[in-house]
């Protein structure tokens, strides 16, 4: 019997059930799943990323919260979408290609060539002062790419730096985890690296838009 790690390995991580509990390929519930049940190489990718995300899940600390959120949507408005296998074999590999900065050598594949073009680098947490950065349920897509700037010395946090130089802080020093901090500080020391920040939105009195801090903010390598 087949066991698939999507339905289980992916599915455990994401409700929190048992790893005994494993999917059982004779209750495969779409058509997604059971295409993934019925071909190997289908199946072996679904594996991989399973190992993929747990170890992302692992080294993201107080992200694994955002990841999870993430890997939620990707699996209903991209995996499910699909209806073939070329559909799906090219979903497993880019979402491959997107965790694959976030993984020790003992998870990272070396058998097969995944996409160059992102690579999900971090993922800054929600800040913990609701007084600072205040929830709200409203949601506005919000993404700018240049290099990260390391301005923790002047107080001012790691800002994404466009190539026409507008400054979208994507951590502020007191707001956040220190893991997060250290993290960007390391990014940032990349001079030649190209990042993608996506977050959500909020705008200021000005009209100036910036990420909100009680959102997740993803942090992308563009290679």
């Amino acid at each position: 019997m087949v066991q698939i790690l999507i339905g289980g390995i992916i599915y455990i991580l994401l409700t929190g059930i048992s790893l005994a509990a494993s999917f059982d390929c004779s209750k495969a519930k779409s058509h997604p799943e059971s295409l993934i049940c019925s071909n190997s190489e289908l199946s072996e990718l679904d594996e991989y990323l399973g190992r993929y995300y747990h170890a992302a899940m692992q080294e993201l600390g107080e992200g694994s919260a955002c990841l999870k959120t993430d890997q939620l949507q990707w699996l209903k408005t991209v995996r499910n979408a699909c209806g073939d296998f070329a559909c799906l074999k090219q979903a497993y590999i880019e979402r491959l290609g997107e965790l694959d900065l976030l993984q020790p050598g003992v998870t990272a594949i070396k058998n097969m060539d995944l996409p160059v073009r992102k690579s999900l680098a971090w993922i800054v947490p929600p800040a913990p002062d609701t007084t600072v950065a205040p929830r709200t349920a409203k949601e506005k897509p919000f993404a700018v790419s240049g290099a990260l700037i390391n301005g923790i010395d002047k107080g001012d946090g790691v800002s994404i730096r466009t190539e026409t130089g507008e400054s979208y802080p994507v951590i502020l020093l007191m707001a956040t985890d220190g893991d997060s901090v250290q993290r960007l500080i390391q990014l940032a020391a990349n001079k030649n690296a190209s990042y993608t920040a996506k977050g959500s939105a909020v705008t200021d009195t000005a009209g100036k838009q910036s990420f909100d801090p009680g959102k997740c903010v993803y942090i992308y390598e563009v290679r």
